[in-house]
């Protein structure tokens, strides 16, 4: 192999891997700014979904429409609670991904240089070798993938949780829905008899409850879940800023940082083996 040729391969693959880095670290930034976009959109019409309902079973039962602010104000609270732990969860998951990225960079690094260095070493050691760091190459994938389906589930979970944390689960009203069009008509008429006490049992009472339940247990749930998926990134990501924004540079920031100097390494262990071959 001529020294041109060789000092080719190594300037192709060092310029690969630097490619490799910018796309990982655009794509990563372009994810998580969509997640945080759809987390916002999500809270917003999870709050007006809410609103509405609320307010249609206000005017239905002749109570004052006003009553629907403290439910809302109450599930704004808790559903940005969730929306706050969601996104530094997948940030956190996005930290542990750049991490392994960088890691699986260095083993092919690792199997690059075996391949500049089995002129001085037994073919079999090199083929046990290569097939060792293919495997680990391999294992990696796995770990990245887990991580992109840990992502998934977070988002998933997050989506069900602002259509479902205030929906009125009371089997009274769901028979009132089977009822035909001519019983409705005269049911909302019964239904202004007494209406406040109807609208808090039938309506305030069951949100309250779903509320108390979703800021009891399911939030708590949520966060745990997060606590086992981002089993690395998550203390990381708390210490790049208050703001969503500020995390998701800082987990960029950072993981180019991190895979810039596994390239300067490899591109020296490269150079090395080079020299031993020359």
């Amino acid at each position: 192999m001529s020294e041109e040729k060789v000092n080719n391969d190594n300037v192709s693959i060092i310029s690969a891997l630097k490619t490799l880095v910018a796309l990982q670290a655009d794509l990563a930034k372009l994810t998580l700014a969509k997640r945080s976009k759809e987390a916002i959109i999500a809270v917003k019409n999870g709050i007006a979904g809410l609103e509405k309902y609320v307010n249609e079973q206000a005017n239905r039962y002749g109570v004052e429409k006003g009553k629907a602010k403290d439910v809302k104000d109450a599930y704004k609270s808790y559903i940005q609670n969730e929306k706050d732990i969601y996104l530094e969860g997948i940030t956190a998951l996005e930290m542990d991904k750049q991490d392994l990225q960088g890691k699986q960079m260095l083993e092919i690094g690792r199997a690059c240089e075996l391949k500049r260095n089995e002129k001085d070493e037994p073919a079999y050691e090199v083929t046990q070798a290569l097939k060792k760091a293919k495997s680990k190459i391999e294992e990696f994938d796995r770990q990245i993938a887990e991580k992109e389906a840990a992502q998934k589930e977070c988002r998933d979970a997050f989506k069900t949780h602002t259509k479902e944390a205030w929906k009125n689960k009371s089997t009274e009203l769901a028979k009132v829905n089977k009822q035909n069009i001519f019983q409705k008509f005269i049911g909302s008429f019964v239904d202004k008899i007494n209406g406040g006490k109807k609208y808090a049992e039938s309506v305030a009472k069951p949100i309250a409850k779903s509320l108390n339940d979703f800021k009891n247990e399911t939030i708590p749930a949520f966060a745990n879940s997060i606590k086992e998926k981002a089993t690395d990134g998550l203390d990381t990501v708390k210490g790049f800023g208050t703001s969503e924004k500020e995390k998701i540079e800082g987990v960029i920031n950072k993981g180019k940082e991190f895979k810039s100097n596994i390239i300067k390494g490899i591109a020296g262990k490269i150079q090395d083996a080079n020299e031993r071959v020359a």
